[in-house]
């Protein structure tokens, strides 16, 4: 998985975190999806300075809907969820963090192979 993220000046988080899907015996990646981030960090009177992002590396969602049924019944869900930190670049302070994910049925993801 991988992730590229940007902030504007009024603290708006944009980007894209893509999530593969990869076979557990050889790694080969067999589905993606490019999930589109959209958040937002308060960043006060830091808005007029120059501002920058960092993100740890985005964690992996995998999951089934509606527990206790049959597993044929189930969608299965995969996506990402990531933590990000703001700062401000002039005043050398972080200005806020925040926390986005989001999933989509594997169904949807395209096919690789």
């Amino acid at each position: 998985m991988s992730s590229d993220l940007e902030v504007s000046e009024d603290g708006t988080v944009t980007g894209e975190v893509r999530v593969v899907v990869k076979s557990e015996c050889c790694g080969e990646e067999l589905k993606e999806a490019a999930l589109e981030v959209d958040s937002n960090v308060d960043v006060g009177e830091h808005g007029k300075h120059s501002l920058s992002i960092s993100a740890d590396d985005p964690d992996l969602i995998d999951e089934y809907d509606n527990p206790g049924r049959p597993m044929r019944y189930r969608k299965h869900w995969y996506g990402a969820s990531i933590s990000y930190t703001v700062t401000c670049d002039d005043c050398k302070v972080e200005v806020g963090t925040g926390e986005w994910s989001d999933k989509t049925p594997a169904s949807s993801m395209d096919e690789l192979t």
